[in-house]
């Protein structure tokens, strides 16, 4: 399985992380998808992938640049000063921006990002395309009631997500979810769809 949640700090509060890789123990080719706060997921990172003279990962990005999932890439750099930092929003640590459509070949798959403004700005979603895993960050996907109010692009954002083939969705805080994932799409869409829509 290329894709791996890593522990969370316990001593803070902090997103969740995760480690994609190819399955190969001493390869570089890993992404990290949301570092955290702070550097207490690189010692798990370098542990699983090995020693390597080489960074165990090349690129990290971030779902969006709320400090509980972005923080921790300055301890990152500190260790592997030349990674890719992948982000929607600019800073002085992003050395490519992100955009919708996207595509990030890593060899053995290829991730898809897919912008999804509406927890803020710059939201990204990514798309892991042959394992059709999706990284959500803090875009809320189950919506269980009509008594918000939402914006008509997170409308489209939710059909977006509902029109995919999509086996797992791995969010910034909850736990993973692979079962009944078109189920929930589309009853979080008719929620939404039943609530206040603000254009």
């Amino acid at each position: 399985m290329p894709v791996v949640s890593l522990k969370k700090d316990p001593s803070t509060y902090t997103c969740n992380s995760y480690l994609i890789h190819s399955g190969i123990k001493y390869d570089t080719h890993g992404v990290l998808i949301d570092p955290g706060v702070n550097r207490y997921t690189i010692d798990e990172v370098y542990t699983y992938k090995g020693f390597a003279a080489k960074p165990p990962i090349h690129t990290i990005i971030h779902t969006h640049n709320h400090f509980d999932h972005a923080a921790g890439t300055t301890e990152y750099l500190k260790m592997w000063k030349d990674l890719d930092v992948i982000a929607f929003s600019k800073s002085d640590l992003i050395t490519k921006k992100a955009y919708d459509g996207l595509q990030i070949d890593l060899g053995y798959d290829t991730l898809r990002i897919l912008h999804t403004p509406g927890h803020t700005a710059d939201s990204i979603a990514i798309y892991l395309e042959k394992e059709k895993a999706l990284f959500t960050g803090d875009t809320p996907i189950f919506i269980r009631t009509n008594l918000g109010s939402y914006h008509r692009h997170f409308v489209r954002v939710l059909e977006r997500f509902h029109s995919m083939e999509i086996s797992a969705i791995y969010s910034g805080h909850d736990n993973p979810m692979t079962k009944n994932i078109k189920e929930y799409l589309h009853a979080s869409i008719k929620n939404v769809k039943n609530s206040k829509i603000i254009d």
